[in-house]
Parts: structure tokens; sequence; C-alpha cells
């Protein structure tokens, strides 16, 4: 959680393993760590983001581990107007490298709710 509400992009490209893929609802698949700093970048231009991400099941097994979330998110247009308030469900799955490091190895997450019209 602190590396996402840093809103650096360094720090959360860091924290994923190079083949890293997220899957976010509506959209394709962010795969490797390239793709995920340059929509992390064109993201942090658009919107200052803070995540609430209350773990709902975390377990590990071997060098992986699975974690289950839910999370609201808000994000405020760095060229100023109204917060964007959102709420979702996720689950990531982590790589232990061989550095010991936990990493993101994947990402999939989404809305709890119907698209807005």
């Amino acid at each position: 959680m602190r590396v996402i509400n840093s809103n650096n992009v360094d720090s959360l490209v860091s924290m994923m393993t190079d083949d890293v893929i997220f899957l976010a609802a509506d959209a394709k698949p962010i795969v490797g760590k390239p793709a995920v700093r340059a929509w992390a970048n064109d993201y942090e231009k658009a919107f200052h983001t803070h995540w609430d991400k209350p773990v709902q099941e975390f377990t590990v097994s071997g060098d992986n581990a699975i974690e289950r979330y839910n999370y609201t998110s808000t994000d405020t247009p760095v060229a100023g107007g109204k917060p964007v308030i959102d709420t979702g469900w996720g689950l990531v799955i982590y790589h232990r490298d061989p550095d010991g490091i936990w990493r993101v190895s994947r990402d999939a997450f989404g809305p709890d709710h119907p698209p807005a019209k």
C-alpha cells in the first residue's frame, strides 16, 4: 500500500517481476515491466491515487503467494476536478525471486459494480 500510495512509478515497478501481467476489467492485458511502467506513467500524469486495500485472504506455497483483496481507490485529477472514487476486487500472485524478494507476478482487478453509463 505504501508503494501504491507513494505515486512513485519507479518504486511501483521495482516491486514487480520482469514478466508481470496486469489484468484490469475492460482493458487488454498489460504485459511486462516496460508496459506497466508506461501505463503507470500515463496514470500518474493524470491522477494522484490513494488506495485502501483490505486483504481478504493470503496463502503462501513455496516461492508463490496468492492475495485476494477488496479495494477503495480515490483518484484525484492532477489538472483539478472532483476525485473519482471506485470500489472493487483483486487477486495478486507474488513470486519470490532468486534474490529472496517477493514481487508481484500477476495482478487482476476490477470494479465490484456494473460499469457507469
